[in-house]
């Protein structure tokens, strides 16, 4: 089940999977990177007063059959800059942030160049919300509200004020949580379920389904990694012994472990363009002196905790093969459960720790914005790079798509030179659906856009 029950803030996946349903952000994933209208439907780059002008979608109503307006989008940003030590909140100004300059438009103004707006838009945190809040059970502006929740279950109707479809939308949509994916595969093949769970299928279930019509299969933005914890303060120290480290591990080796369910991952940017220069590729054997530092900077013997989720044992014990093999490390797995993992990732109580990720919207400063120094995420390690700071800088800046490419690059290679966690691998989804259903697919993120489930007409 989610850890927290709020569409604007989810803590985990299963929170944005969830509030997908009851969210309607400003803007939508599309394919190739663009973005489609969701709560708005024009978007524009004012240059003179550096500002970007949005313009909603004023048709669309709340389930108690309020009008969206654009006061639910200031409250939005009022919800942001009353949260400063969150990541998003450090991209507004604390005053000028949005303006009201029309019945149905806005404008948004951030503290720096952010010329990637538009992915930014399709945050959840930026949707519009009303006054009562954003949990789930608040008025909802995507098509569905929350009708019951207990024990291993959330259930949602579609509202009378939802948006008109000109399909066999599904009237109402359940949430269930199973112990095993292997239950809920059971109940799919039994018609009580019509979407499987996306990032729990083990090989076994890869293989008994991957000629299956009713699968779709793809890379999503979740990523594993290695973590640096207080415990090993020697390697969060030294920027040469990482990237040492992280250019050793054959990440090939590890994603066979894990066949189909797993791809390498390196480079920070590319998910979202054609790299093929990336790290996993270009491995290196470390150096007799390398070996000797990392192997003192670890410790001879170490645990390596991680999720006790799949196939998330089976990396962490190919990892720690290779941690034997090249550096003479014993490394043992150490399964938790997920709040113990939360602790560990937050606290940083831990030496070495495998984690999993997600890029909070699609584009690469997802991943590379977090590691500029005023950030929360490198201030926790203390982690500082001005020339990094620079990088992302300037690539934030530029509005150009070819030229922002090759800017994002430069990030990316600065970033692969300090390392300041490990990159290991993507996670690759698959989404069984259910014969009652026309079609599933998911996002970047994992995440399926209920405004397009459609029933089977009978």
């Amino acid at each position: 089940m989610p850890l927290n029950n709020d569409s604007h803030w989810p803590a985990d996946y299963d929170a944005r999977f969830v509030g997908e349903a009851a969210t309607r952000t400003l803007l939508s994933e599309a394919a190739g990177g663009n973005v489609a209208s969701g709560a708005a439907v024009g978007i524009e780059y004012r240059e003179r007063d550096d500002c970007w002008s949005v313009e909603l979608d004023t048709s669309l109503r709340w389930s108690d059959g309020a009008q969206l307006t654009p006061i639910d989008c200031v409250r939005s940003v009022d919800r942001i800059l009353s949260r400063p030590r969150s990541r998003i909140a450090r991209m507004f100004p604390s005053t000028g942030a949005v303006t009201v300059v029309g019945d149905g438009r806005i404008e948004y103004r951030f503290s720096r160049p952010t010329s990637y707006a538009a992915a930014l838009f399709t945050l959840p945190q930026l949707a519009p919300s009303r006054a009562q809040g954003t949990l789930l059970g608040a008025p909802a502006l995507g098509d569905y509200s929350l009708a019951s929740h207990g024990d291993g279950f959330i259930e949602m109707v579609r509202h009378p004020y939802a948006k008109d479809a000109i399909r066999e939308a599904p009237e109402a949509l359940a949430f269930r949580a199973y112990s095993t994916l292997d239950e809920a595969l059971l109940a799919l093949a039994q018609g009580e379920v019509d979407v499987s769970p996306t990032t729990s299928f083990g090989v076994r279930q890869l293989e008994e389904f991957s000629h299956d019509s009713r699968m779709w299969s793809g890379d999503i933005s979740i990523f594993g990694n290695l973590e640096f914890g207080q415990e090993c303060l020697a390697m969060r120290s030294r920027p040469d012994l990482r990237r040492a480290l992280g250019l050793a591990l054959d990440r090939r080796r590890i994603v066979g472990s894990s066949s189909g369910l797993v791809t390498p991952f390196c480079s920070q940017t590319a998910a979202w363009r054609d790299d093929s220069g990336q790290c996993h590729d270009m491995r290196l054997e470390p150096t007799d002196r390398e070996r000797d530092e990392i192997r003192r900077a670890l410790g001879d013997g170490i645990t390596v905790p991680y999720a006790d989720f799949t196939p998330n044992g089976d990396i962490v014990q190919a990892i720690c093969t290779q941690l034997q093999e090249l550096f003479g490390i014993s490394a043992t797995p150490c399964p938790v459960s997920y709040q113990s993992y939360i602790r560990k990732a937050v606290t940083g109580r831990h030496g070495l720790l495998y984690t999993l990720t997600t890029a909070d919207f699609a584009h690469p400063a997802a991943l590379l914005l977090p590691w500029r120094s005023d950030s929360p995420s490198a201030r926790r390690i203390a982690f500082a790079d001005p020339s990094l700071d620079t990088y992302i800088n300037e690539a934030s800046a530029v509005f150009d798509l070819a030229q922002a490419e090759q800017a994002w690059h430069r990030a990316d290679e600065r970033w692969l030179e300090l390392m300041p966690r490990v990159p290991l691998i993507q996670v690759r989804a698959h989404c069984l659906r259910g014969d009652r259903l026309n079609d599933v697919s998911l996002d970047s993120g994992g995440l399926v856009d209920f405004r397009k489930l459609e029933v089977r007409s009978v």
